[in-house]
């Protein structure tokens, strides 16, 4: 029997407490983005999207419900830790609330895509170029720290 290809995959995570800072979001998103390239490096997959979120708490009675996402789209399929990061953040950047409405406390972030392909199916593989090209050996060097 042949095994199916993963089809999506999803990093996503509670936090120990409420967040309201933009910049501690943004940290959290580009963490789950680089948990989210080691995943797709460790299958040979590659993505050209991904869908940032975050939202409050439901059990937060007494605070505004508020979930917000946005997909962020990629110039190609991709593995690339930076690349997935730089997205992450873009989607942060593009949802987040305006200076002077009332600031939300968020409970989860993750960062999701589906569609996946292999990445011999990266354009930059299809010229006879690794998808990680010049990155190739950062990522793998990560990989090995982040695996520690």
């Amino acid at each position: 029997m042949v095994p199916t290809r993963r089809k999506g995959c999803a990093v996503t995570r509670s936090f120990s407490g409420r967040i309201e800072d933009r910049a501690i979001l943004e940290e959290a998103v580009s963490a789950h983005a680089t948990r989210l390239g080691e995943k797709l490096r460790r299958e040979g997959l590659a993505t050209n999207h991904v869908m940032v979120f975050y939202h409050t708490s439901e059990h937060d009675r007494d605070e505004p419900m508020r979930s917000v996402s946005t997909t962020v789209t990629l110039p190609e399929h991709t593995s690339d830790t930076l690349a997935l990061i730089k997205a992450a953040r873009h989607g942060v950047a593009r949802t987040w609330r305006e200076p002077g409405q009332r600031p939300r406390r968020y409970s989860k972030a993750g960062i999701v895509t589906n569609d996946l392909v292999p990445l011999s199916h990266s354009p930059r593989a299809l010229i006879g170029r690794m998808d990680r090209g010049r990155s190739g050996p950062h990522m793998a060097a990560m990989d090995a720290c982040n695996a520690r």
